[in-house]
């Protein structure tokens, strides 16, 4: 399903899946004999940067249409607060509150994989094509820190 979002968005799959191993793996291409008499690395393309940036705004494209899974961010800010309450009940030693707000926890964490549960049910690839974008994305970051190593600024269009 991630390939066919990426097809899509005009990506050429294997030429991606080339580049991106390649600068990840510091693959560098070896030139023949240079004049000092040692082998040389090879230029990297001048355009690079502006590859990067090109496969970051079609990620960055996917992340939005795809998500990452259901929105949980309301019950985590609960479960936060139950926490925090549930904290100083016991530094009060009110166990009885204390009791109470890990109860109330618990209902919300239930209520939490619940939600996540339905999600999954209810798109069945998404949650693969979400964790294959999440994992792409970390790809993404390391490529651009090794342009930086490089002396490369991902988003600097004249490097």
């Amino acid at each position: 399903m991630a390939a066919q979002v990426l097809v899509k968005l005009g990506a050429d799959l294997n030429r991606v899946r080339q580049q991106v191993t390649q600068l990840l793996h510091g693959h560098q291409a070896m030139e023949p004999q240079a004049a000092s008499g040692g082998p040389r690395r090879a230029q990297l393309p001048s355009d690079l940067p502006a590859r990067v940036d090109a496969l970051e705004s079609r990620l960055s494209a996917i992340e939005q249409r795809v998500g990452t899974g259901p929105a949980t961010g309301d019950l985590d800010e609960q479960i936060a607060q139950v926490r925090r309450d549930k904290e100083s009940a016991l530094d009060s030693q009110d166990l009885e509150q204390a009791a109470s707000l890990r109860d109330r926890e618990r209902q919300l964490l239930a209520g939490k994989t619940a939600r996540q549960h339905q999600w999954e049910a209810a798109h069945p690839d998404l949650a693969s094509l979400a964790e294959q974008v999440q994992r792409l994305s970390g790809e993404m970051e390391r490529l651009q820190d090794l342009l930086r190593q490089h002396g490369i600024e991902p988003g600097d269009k004249t490097a």
